[in-house]
Order: structure tokens, then C-alpha cells, then sequence
């Protein structure tokens, strides 16, 4: 079983989330809760909240391909 799908299986999602945030100090600009895990696929919920708006008040294009990044290099890690 691959170290990262054993991890989350392990620690939770919230455990496993804020364990990539410190990993990967980037990913904690948007708090993200990883949901699920299995080979080929991860899911992960992005909050909408304040500090991942842009100007108009929406969730910034940029946070959600921070939240991208996540997922498929979770998902490659454990295919």
C-alpha cells in the first residue's frame, strides 16, 4: 500500500490534510480537507472563505488550482 494512502487511512482526513499543509506549507493558504483517497482518484473540499476570495468576493482562480495541484498530485502518488 503506498505511504500517503496508508497515512490518510491512519490519521483522517483532517489529521492527513493538516499533515500536507505542513509538508507543503503552500497548501495551507487554503485550507484544504483531502475527503478521500484511493488509486487514481483523491477529492479534497476548498472552504469558501475570505482568504481565498479575489477582488469580487468569489473564490480566486487561483485557489482552486492550488486545490488542482493537490488532488492530482495526491491521486499520482498513490496510482
Amino acid at each position: 500500500m503506498n505511504q500517503y494512502l496508508k497515512m490518510f487511512e491512519q490519521m483522517g482526513p483532517e489529521g492527513f490534510s493538516a499533515g500536507v499543509a505542513q509538508l507543503a506549507p503552500y497548501f495551507s493558504t487554503i485550507d484544504p480537507l483531502v475527503t478521500e483517497i484511493r488509486p487514481g482518484y483523491c477529492e479534497a473540499v476548498l472552504k469558501n472563505q475570505k482568504k481565498v476570495h479575489n477582488h469580487l468576493g468569489c473564490i480566486h482562480a487561483i485557489a482552486m488550482c492550488n486545490a488542482a495541484e493537490l488532488v492530482g498530485g495526491i491521486a499520482t502518488e498513490v496510482s
